[in-house]
């Protein structure tokens, strides 16, 4: 573990971190900073900032905000992605972290220019190519990391794409019990082929954290009631068995690639 410095951006009074994006070398991050977002300090700004080893921290992206917020959701090779989402955005745990994210942007990494701008765009998630989904209600679009679009005839949260195996990976709740967010609730994590074949079903009862490189999921326990039961994050394998990750009691955060 190595300390890599302040966020200068970030040392004012009423600024507010919002995310933080690494490149896959680890050598360029970006970070999501809310400028007199604190109480009583108003005139709120919503921005993005770039920096990295031996590179100045430069203001990215800079706009008013009566809300929403800028968040950095993936540095990759097709750009820095970043998610414009509604804060205060609450309910039940098995509300998709999707439902606050409102549009994106892709952010060209050399000439920190805007390069897509996709309004309406609730993705919360990229993968290391820089694929990510627009989602909420089936069918899926999925603009994959060339620049393509891809439909797909499903719809989740938590969702992924998975361009070493072609699919996307996502959160299925099959039933909200009461209809009303209230629980018991039926939920597991499934996938689904871009070539437009059948959905699998990975896991009962469990939400999605991540994907794995060799087609493996992260995924964590969701017990029918909220507040009941153990909870745990898991590695699936490919063939159904799993690993229980937090015997510490530790919560799951991301995975990352071993340069």
């Amino acid at each position: 573990m190595s300390d890599m410095g302040v966020l200068q951006s970030l040392a004012v009074p009423g600024a507010l971190a919002f995310g933080l994006a690494v490149s896959q070398d680890g050598r360029r991050w970006a970070w999501g900073g809310c400028v007199g977002c604190a109480p009583n300090v108003g005139h709120m700004r919503a921005r993005i900032y770039a920096g990295g080893i031996d590179i100045p921290d430069k203001l990215v992206l800079d706009e008013p905000s009566a809300n929403p917020v800028l968040i950095p959701i993936g540095y990759t090779p097709r750009g820095i992605v970043v998610a414009r989402t509604a804060t205060g955005i609450g309910g039940c745990c098995y509300i998709p972290p999707e439902a606050g994210h409102r549009d994106v942007l892709v952010v060209d990494p050399t000439t920190f220019q805007i390069s897509q701008s996709l309004n309406g765009c609730n993705a919360a998630y990229t993968s290391p190519q820089g694929s990510f989904v627009c989602t909420s209600t089936p069918p899926m679009t999925v603009h994959l990391a060339d620049g393509s679009t891809r439909s797909v005839a499903a719809g989740g949260g938590w969702v992924h794409v998975d361009d070493s195996h072609g699919r996307v990976v996502f959160t299925l709740i099959h039933s909200r019990g009461q209809g009303d967010g209230g629980c018991p609730c039926k939920i597991g994590v499934e996938a689904a082929p871009l070539d437009g074949g059948s959905v699998t079903v990975l896991a009962d009862q469990m939400t999605l954290d991540d994907v794995l490189p060799d087609g493996g999921i992260v995924a964590a326990t969701a017990p029918v009631l909220p507040g009941q039961g153990a909870l745990a994050d898991w590695i699936v394998r490919t063939d159904g068995t799993r690993v229980q990750l937090d015997q510490a009691r530790g919560p799951f955060v991301a995975v990352l690639p071993l340069m």
